[in-house]
């Protein structure tokens, strides 16, 4: 855990002791199921050129957002199931519905 760049004289939730604590805010782009994979891959080219774009990137970062290493369209399939493995029973634990 590092801390954020926007924020750098707040601690962490592990410097403050709650350890093992992973909870982001994360964005992400998808297609509809069944897109053909050459251009999800198209897709994902042209994501990654714009945000390798320097306009681009400096706004982001004005805007305090934290970039990660650009995911493949595997990595972040992968990535988007964890969170939902995670995340699902502790929803369903809490009650929350949707109205």
């Amino acid at each position: 855990m590092t801390r954020a760049r926007a924020l750098p004289d707040v601690p962490t939730l592990d410097e403050q002791g709650v350890k093992g604590f992973d909870c982001y805010v994360w964005l992400g782009l998808f297609a509809p199921a069944k897109t053909p994979t050459r251009i999800v891959q198209r897709l994902n080219e042209a994501l990654n050129a714009a945000l390798n774009d320097k306009t681009i990137a400096a706004r982001l970062a004005d805007l305090n957002v934290e970039m990660t290493p650009h995911n493949t369209p595997e990595t972040f399939a992968a990535y988007v199931k964890a969170e939902l493995d995670k995340w699902t029973p502790i929803v369903k634990a809490s009650g929350a519905q949707l109205d």
